[in-house]
């Protein structure tokens, strides 16, 4: 895959002494939220543990849409999202 590709890549460049600054993998260094932790607890806790569809939840994208509208005063569809 390609994020292995660059995963493999910036390992190398580290080996050979370049400082890098990797964002391909999305492992960070800090912990989340509280809330966001109680979150993926509850998730998991009520059995979410399965992919979504590719596009997302439709919910998800729905009240994406309805903050977009709200906040920014722009409208989409959530099969835009």
């Amino acid at each position: 895959s390609k994020t292995a590709a660059v995963s493999d890549k910036t390992a190398q460049l580290k080996r050979e002494g370049k400082e890098i600054l990797s964002l391909s993998v999305g492992e960070p260094d800090i912990l989340p939220a509280p809330a966001v932790m109680k979150a993926a607890h509850a998730a998991l806790d009520a059995g979410h543990v399965k992919y979504t569809e590719t596009a997302g939840l439709k919910s998800l994208r729905e009240a994406i849409c309805d903050y977009l509208r709200a906040s920014k005063g722009v409208s989409y569809e959530p099969q835009q999202i």
